[in-house]
């Protein structure tokens, strides 16, 4: 073979050889990590239901607090509406004259707009739970396996978008019946109370009426950091003039104290006065007294001037005050003085329920907190999976819990502790998580190795083919 073919001929091997290794790195570069990464999650993407405060949870040092009983599941799924209220009171048709007995009334309540906000904390929220809710200790948020959505008669539920309200979810805590981030002054996430089961007697003509519940639900405000809770509502009306009153408790707490969590002493006290009831044959809804009412003897004085001056009845103000939770039920000054208002009570008398007023809209501007903080301790680090939390108060250890914090925009992570779980540190009202940030991942970078790779044996295949045939292999002479 001449020597001129030879050269050639070893030009388009080499050639070729280079140009298959590209085409291989090209297909690493594919099917290899690159492709992976480019359908792996967001790191950060935060998801649409969050989760509300949780510490661990550790029995009370008073012997006498009542143990939280352990989260049972619900028995029928969230997503449904468990009552279906009627539109109309009157299709029914005419009713019975006289005096009804009752033995399947319903008692729905919302509290007030600032018991479905953020709380003057941005890292927590108020909310309402079945049954008693006890984080445990003084500072501590409770957790999603302390909250309960259903317990004996009393149910949490949740607006939904069409109207209607279905059981209560833990993540649905911290998020508006469309699924937005509540706040403070706006945007509410509109839950109610039901209690079940009310016997008594309605006289629709002369408005009197009697009627009691069994059932329990708590009000947790700061995220679990002060709670008390409403057993057994009863109401009296008569002439069209009523109350409703019920058998109060809690936990005696301070912001200042955190170590202070001492089960209160039950007592009787009027939740909300009734100074116009038109008793209806099948139900009625009622707004409670607020404006203009005035309280004394709280632990903030009460403002008594503006559009929103007022309060609830005197009785459980005065109830709430070695609580520490008494200045949310009456007007103090606060930018959030219009979310204390009550909101109506409905009152059925079957298990069909007479439909709730659809919820005031709101045109409030987002609100600044404007309550003082109490200064919180230095901060150190807490181990978490990935990189360290800073936290105030002693060093604890341990991760966030399971359920994360709801609507918060703190992350789920492990089952663990955070500060003030186990008694070394507590949860001062000023205290904000904070998140370590996403680690990119490496995978993308590999696969553009390749590509350089690739293209680079390309372009030495097109140079073998065009440099001249004495330039590149040598070959030997024959002896």
């Amino acid at each position: 073979m001449p020597r001129a073919e030879r050269r050639a001929r070893a030009r388009r091997v080499l050639a070729a050889g280079a140009a298959a290794l590209a085409l291989a790195c090209f297909g690493v570069a594919a099917v290899g990590p690159g492709a992976v990464a480019a359908d792996a999650t967001v790191p950060g993407e935060e998801p649409t239901a969050t989760a509300t405060p949780s510490p661990e949870a550790t029995p009370s040092a008073d012997p006498t607090a009542e143990p939280t009983p352990e989260a049972t599941p619900d028995p029928t799924p969230s997503g449904e509406p468990t009552a279906t209220p009627s539109e109309d009171p009157d299709d029914s048709g005419d009713p019975d004259e006289g005096v009804l007995e009752v033995s399947e009334a319903v008692f729905r309540w919302g509290v007030s707009n600032q018991s479905n906000a953020r709380s003057h904390n941005p890292v927590s929220i108020n909310f309402l739970a079945a049954g008693v809710a006890n984080p445990g200790g003084g500072g501590r948020q409770l957790r999603q396996d302390q909250w309960r959505a259903v317990q004996g008669n009393a149910e949490i539920q949740k607006r939904r978008p069409d109207g209607r309200y279905a059981r209560a979810t833990w993540a649905g805590l911290g998020t508006t019946p469309d699924g937005r981030r509540i706040g403070m002054e706006r945007d509410f996430s509109d839950h109610h109370v039901v209690i079940r089961g009310g016997t008594g007697t309605v006289d629709p003509a002369s408005g009197d009426a009697e009627v009691a519940w069994t059932g329990t639900f708590t009000v947790v405000y700061y995220g679990g950091n002060t709670v008390f809770t409403v057993s057994n509502p009863r109401l009296v009306v008569k002439d069209g003039v009523g109350r409703v009153t019920a058998t109060m408790g809690g936990f005696y707490a301070d912001r200042n104290d955190t170590t202070l969590w001492k089960k209160a002493p039950q007592r009787q006290a009027t939740i909300a006065d009734l100074p116009d009831v038109d008793l209806g044959a099948l139900g009625a809804t009622v707004q409670p007294a607020y404006d203009r009412v005035e309280t004394s003897g709280g632990s903030e004085p009460q403002r008594r001037e503006g559009a929103d001056w007022g309060s609830f009845p005197q009785s459980l103000v005065s109830y709430l005050v070695p609580l520490n939770t008494d200045q949310f039920w009456y007007s103090t000054g606060l930018s959030t003085d219009g979310t204390k208002r009550p909101l109506p009570i409905t009152f059925s008398w079957t298990a069909r329920e007479v439909a709730p007023p659809a919820p005031e809209p709101t045109t409030a501007p987002p609100a600044t907190p404007s309550n003082p903080v109490v200064t919180p301790p230095p901060a150190t680090s807490v181990p978490v999976p990935g990189g360290s939390v800073p936290v105030a108060g002693a060093p604890v250890s341990g991760s966030l819990s399971a359920g994360g914090l709801p609507g918060t925009g703190v992350p789920a992570g492990p089952v663990g502790t955070v500060p003030g779980a186990a008694g070394t540190g507590s949860l001062p009202a000023s205290t904000q998580l904070v998140a370590t940030a996403p680690v990119t991942a490496p995978a993308a970078v590999a696969g553009s190795t390749w590509w350089w790779v690739g293209g680079s044996l390309l372009l030495l295949s097109a140079l073998l083919l065009l440099l001249p045939g004495g330039v590149l292999l040598p070959v030997s002479r024959r002896p």
